[in-house]
This record gives C-alpha cells, structure tokens and sequence, in this order.
C-alpha cells in the first residue's frame, strides 16, 4: 500500500533540517507519528526543549521499502551528530522502523504474566476504569475517519483544561489558551517549555533569549474572578 510517508523536523532558529523519520497513515489517525514526542532520543528532546521546531512532509503516498529508502537517503545526505558526520540527530542509519514486528509466543506470555500481576497486588492504575459514554463515542468516530470540527475540539479542550495560560513575547500578549498543545500550535512555543516558565523553575532559552512569559491561571481563579 501506498500510505506511508518521510518527514524531518526542522529546528525554528535556525530552519536547519534536524531529523529525518518515517510514518504510515491510517484513516482514523493520518500522520500521527510526525508530531508525537513520544519515543524520541534525548538529543531531539534538547533540540526541541530549547529551540522548538516544525515538521515537513518531504515524500508522500510512498510504499514501505520506498519510504524506508528514502529514510536512509536522507540521514546519508544530511549525516548524524552521533558519528560526526552531520547536522542529524538520528541514533539509527534509517530504513529499519518496527511496522512489521511481532513479539514472540514467549514474549506475549510475559507481558501477560506482568499485566496479571499488578492486577493481583493492586498496581494497575487501569484496572477497574470504564469508558464513558462520550469517550466511546469519541473513539468510535475516529475509527471511522470522521474528524471533529474545530468547534467541536475547542470545546474539548476547554472541558479538560485545568486553567488558562497566557503566552507573552516581549511583554506583548500573543494570546490565550486552554492547553499547552493549542498554544504550541499558535505560539511556536513547545508544550514543556511552556509549563516550565508557568510554574518558574525552569526559565531556559525560551524565556531569556526569546523573551517569553507565561502566565498561568487555574480554573477554579478563573471561577472566582467571574463570581465577583
């Protein structure tokens, strides 16, 4: 199938190429992968932390061992910081990716075995826990392709935002937002940064060099000053 794509992130100070991955889309999630920060090394998590960053798709509607070669084209051409030979920081060549693994008989046993276990003793934070109504709704639209409007997103992220974060440049209001992720995508500003100047212990680069401010007002503030 043609559903697999390249993308590289892009450092915002500089606008140098700093990543090169792959991704497969899916119809109920097209090209999560290119935004997630999840499994990322600490080297892009630095890079990212400090400076922010951008993604672009660089080849589309690509098959697997296509997507893969280009994958290794492009760490070839930009090199890796990890063997002083480039701007990348990818640990990996490319082309290997894990779309196809499968664990093993003996593997699967374990990690049943694990699951079980904390059942037992009372660890699993999940057991127990049901989905609502709404949240099987939810999911079942997304198996099915369909998307929420951008109404319909605002309004979830007010129902789970603890409170409201305002971004300023240069004392200079860049807006208000419910999530770090909404401001992110706004601002430019990364989430972590972004909770990190709200609770003040972390200033960072963000706030010296760039000059950002975060203020950070719960919810139940929030309540209070519109009761008076």
């Amino acid at each position: 199938m043609n559903n697999c794509f390249v993308y590289q992130h892009i450092r915002l100070d500089t606008n140098q190429v700093f990543y090169i991955g792959i991704g497969r889309s899916y119809p109920y999630k097209k090209r999560a992968r290119v935004s997630t920060s999840l499994y990322r090394n600490e080297l892009w998590h630095k890079i990212v932390n400090e400076h922010g960053h951008r993604w672009e798709i660089v080849f589309d509607n690509l098959t697997q061992d296509e997507a893969r070669a280009k994958e290794v084209e492009l760490i070839l051409k930009y090199g890796r910081i990890s063997d002083g030979t480039g701007i990348l920081c990818n640990i990996a060549r490319g082309g290997l990716g894990n779309w196809d693994y499968k664990h093993t008989n003996e593997t699967k046993n374990k990690l049943r075995e694990s699951v079980l276990k904390q059942n037992r003793e009372g660890n699993n934070p999940r057991l127990g826990c049901k989905h609502s109504d709404k949240s099987k709704s939810i999911m079942r639209l997304r198996k099915l392709g369909i998307k929420h409007s951008e109404e319909q997103n605002e309004h979830q992220s007010k129902a789970r935002s603890t409170g409201t974060y305002k971004i300023y440049k240069d004392n200079n209001l860049l807006g208000s937002f419910h999530s770090t992720s909404i401001a992110f995508k706004s601002t430019g500003v990364p989430p972590r940064s972004i909770s990190q100047l709200a609770s003040n212990n972390k200033i960072g680069r963000w706030g010296k060099a760039k000059g950002i401010m975060v203020e950070f007002t719960p919810n139940n503030k929030i309540d209070k000053k519109t009761e008076k």
